[in-house]
């Protein structure tokens, strides 16, 4: 019970529940969730080196590998300059493909690209509708934003 409930709650707050060597196994085996555990464990330093070349590696092989929730972390790369410069474009290109595939966390950051205008044409009524969608998919801050919008 221990076990499942330390599980539980690292998930929640953004720690794989994996060593690296077990979320490489699951990867090599075709597991998305263990490459993108591997990629957030290389992007923030999770008993390992930090190494944005590794998270963009793993991030881009969960997010072709159909597996939505690693496309969102690619688009987080690229909209926060991890590994290279920013791009913006690409980012909302990844958090599209995210939304698009049922992560609502990919629409919460898609409707932020629109409502503030980054790598496409600034969109509010475009930015409600993705949030919208978001909170309809139980993501928080996809909720909160929704709020925000239709109380302005």
């Amino acid at each position: 019970m221990e076990k499942i409930l330390l599980t539980a709650i690292m998930l929640t707050i953004g720690l794989s529940a994996y060593t690296l060597e077990e979320n490489r196994k699951a990867c090599e085996a075709g597991l998305m969730t263990g490459c993108l555990d591997l990629s957030v464990q290389y992007r923030d330093g999770q008993g390992v080196k930090r190494d944005y070349d590794k998270a963009m590696k793993y991030a881009t092989k969960a997010c072709y590998g159909d597996y939505a929730k690693g496309c969102t972390n690619l688009g987080f790369l690229y909209e926060r300059g991890m590994r290279l410069e920013q791009d913006y474009a690409k980012a909302v290109k990844y958090y599209a493909k995210a939304c698009n595939g049922g992560n609502p966390q990919g629409c919460t950051n898609l409707g932020f690209m629109y409502e503030r205008g980054k790598g496409v044409k600034q969109d509010y009524a475009k930015a409600v509708e993705l949030y919208a969608k978001a909170c309809d998919g139980r993501d928080a801050k996809g909720c909160e934003n929704y709020a925000k919008m239709n109380n302005k």
